[in-house]
């Protein structure tokens, strides 16, 4: 076969908690979000969903961490790559809920790269009578899409999406190069600035980093107090990321570089200093 697909077992791994419990199908409440057919980034973004009891799966941006909060669901990433040619495939963002609970879904998605998506919910009432509804978007790295979902198991309901309003995340860029343009190859939603003081006895920092989309992935490396950690990081063109990185008490210092492709075809190398204090 010339593609397989790849589950991403990462941070953003495809915890299937259903299958390990026992419970009895309810309906099912199915969310995937993509990247449209038009365009070449392979990611677009990640989501956050808060059910009607206020349990959440998915990417908690401000955290930095995966939840997986909402019983007898799943949320994770898939990718299908082509093995002979290396090409990457694009990446599905999903939340999978076989016991799903009747009311108001809260759905965020985080832009990861710009660009438009397509986000496709499908839903199952008790008797297995499915339901789709697609959307359209277009986003960017740090906007935020709202959008409330309404479902119900009933027989014979449709799911109801509603767009709530959009807002944006802060970007920073580390600051260091010029032009702009170059220091937009690495950026970051945390932190948000050169030097971060952290609370005593803090042991790790959730790294949210965007690689910019003309990045080589190769050329990457990341020191971190000298020690090359480049291994931690998966620095795929247009992807946004969070790494654990390791902290120990006084001053850590992070050093990541990336050459990237400028809008005239030069190659330029993207470096950022960044610095966590620890009491």
């Amino acid at each position: 076969m010339k593609k397989i697909i790849l589950i991403l077992m990462s941070l953003f791994f495809m915890c299937i908690v259903s299958y390990a419990q026992d419970f009895e199908r309810q309906g099912g409440l199915y969310i995937y979000l993509e990247p449209a057919s038009t365009e070449t980034v392979n990611e677009i973004g990640e989501f956050l969903i808060k059910d009607p009891l206020e349990q959440q799966s998915g990417l908690d941006i401000s955290k930095g961490v995966v939840l997986q909060g909402i019983p007898n669901a799943s949320y994770g990433r898939e990718r299908i790559d082509d093995i002979e040619t290396g090409e990457l495939g694009v990446e599905t963002v999903s939340f999978e809920s076989y016991t799903p609970a009747n009311g108001l879904y809260k759905l965020t998605i985080v832009g990861s790269a710009s660009g438009k998506y397509y986000l496709d919910i499908d839903s199952y009432d008790v008797n297995f009578t499915s339901n789709v509804q697609k959307i359209d978007g277009a986003t960017y790295p740090g906007k935020i899409d709202n959008y409330e979902i309404t479902y119900s198991s009933v027989p014979g309901s449709h799911v109801t999406v509603k767009y709530t309003g959009s807002s944006s995340i802060p970007v920073f860029d580390g600051k260091g190069q010029s032009p702009s343009e170059v220091n937009k190859f690495l950026q970051y939603f945390k932190p948000m600035q050169v030097r971060t003081e952290l609370p005593a006895g803090t042991q790790s920092f959730s790294l949210s980093i965007i690689y910019g989309k003309t990045v080589k992935r190769e050329t990457f490396k990341a020191m971190l107090n000298r020690k090359d950690i480049s291994g931690q990081f998966d620095p795929l063109p247009g992807k946004l990321e969070v790494v654990n990185i390791p902290l120990a008490q006084g001053s850590n210092t992070l050093v990541l570089s990336i050459k990237g492709v400028k809008t005239g075809g030069r190659t330029a190398e993207d470096t950022d200093r960044i610095v966590f204090i620890v009491p």
